[in-house]
């Protein structure tokens, strides 16, 4: 999947890297980011026997971006993990970060 998002770049030349559209390297882009961290979250799951994974945080405010997310999810760990966003995930973090520091 990652592969296939700038696979193809290697055989443009000069006049057609000038075609290719900015938006179309900046989704793939995200793409290989959420990849790197479903994989990752994938492996911390499975290593502390985590069934369902939180994600939170601003990055994730695309609803194409959580739908891809969770479905890889479920194709990488063969459906024993499954991928959560909270209604609230942007605000999460800080409220995180408030009670952390107040221990």
């Amino acid at each position: 999947m990652i592969a296939s998002s700038f696979g193809k770049l290697k055989d443009y030349g000069p006049e057609d890297i000038k075609n290719v559209k900015k938006k179309d390297v900046a989704k793939s882009l995200i793409t290989l980011v959420a990849m790197n961290n479903i994989l990752m979250s994938r492996i911390v799951a499975e290593k502390q026997q985590i069934k369902n994974i939180l994600w939170i945080g601003t990055h994730i405010d695309s609803v194409e971006l959580m739908k891809m997310s969770e479905y890889s999810m479920g194709v990488v760990s063969g459906g024993t993990r499954s991928l959560m966003f909270s209604t609230y995930h942007s605000y999460l973090p800080s409220l995180g970060l408030l009670l952390a520091t107040r221990q």
